[in-house]
């Protein structure tokens, strides 16, 4: 198995303030950051086959956005998140946009279909934003060293255990308990599919994932193709699930995973 290497930026804020703090495990007198920072200086991102047909590069100068299609792009980042509802980008755009560099560019980054949600594509546009003139080599984007387990997950695990936090993997959390009141939500017991409890105190924190775009994924082979998994064989999805039926504030994961088809 390869692991995914991971794209950044600068403006990652709070994430590069994060790996300031975590040494290198190659340069432990260096932190994470600024081995990630020294590297970027050396490989500057220049994409020079953004889009490939039949074999040869298209011609990227232009992202091929028609006037109308820039005043709706435009529109999409102004309006509410909470005007979007459920719609879907098709919804927001007209079919031509499809057929754009830009679509092709930014379907080919961010793994977006035309059925993906418009609010979470509008979440992207408004952060990216500043991107965009650069989108067609690349420019901006930074890498870690290595793939981003292995420069970014190792060195903070490394570290966290130094300072003797407590790693149990295989451990998976199958339910949560809550102390619901009018003004405040308190986790008080973690299920455990080994039918374990973890009680919880007061000074105890939980952070949980509600949904994965990874999980119940599969690995195929040379002679095995690779299985299609469902909610039914899933962890995340169906602890989130099962918060959301305690509390409406624990928000809807069925846009995200009940049509497998659309969001495999």
């Amino acid at each position: 198995m390869v692991r995914g290497g991971r794209m950044h930026e600068m403006h990652y804020e709070c994430y590069w303030e994060l790996l300031s703090h975590i040494p290198s495990l190659e340069d432990p007198n260096i932190s994470v950051r600024d081995e990630s920072y020294e590297f970027n200086e050396r490989f500057v991102s220049n994409g020079q086959a953004r889009l490939l047909k039949d074999g040869k590069k298209l011609d990227v100068s232009s992202y091929g956005l028609s006037f109308s299609q820039q005043a709706d792009f435009l529109k999409l980042t102004f309006v509410s998140e909470h005007s979007l509802g459920n719609k879907r980008i098709e919804d927001w755009f007209d079919a031509d946009f499809f057929e754009t560099n830009f679509w092709y560019i930014w379907t080919s980054m961010f793994a977006f279909q035309k059925w993906s949600s418009l609010a979470e594509m509008r979440r992207y546009m408004k952060r990216f934003i500043h991107l965009v003139d650069g989108l067609y080599k690349l420019g901006g984007v930074m890498r870690t060293k290595y793939n981003q387990y292995d420069s970014v997950v190792r060195p903070m695990k490394t570290y966290l255990e130094a300072k003797g936090v407590s790693f149990k993997m295989g451990c998976e959390v199958v339910d949560i308990d809550f102390n619901i009141a009018a003004d405040k939500k308190t986790a008080t017991v973690l299920h455990l599919k080994n039918k374990n409890e973890i009680v919880l105190g007061d000074n105890d924190y939980v952070f949980f994932t509600n949904g994965s775009i990874t999980e119940s994924t599969d690995n195929g082979s040379w002679d095995r193709a690779a299985e299609l998994k469902g909610i039914a064989e899933s962890g995340s999805w169906k602890l989130w699930k099962r918060i959301a039926a305690k509390d409406q504030a624990f928000g809807n994961p069925g846009p995200f995973c009940d049509d497998i088809d659309l969001q495999k």
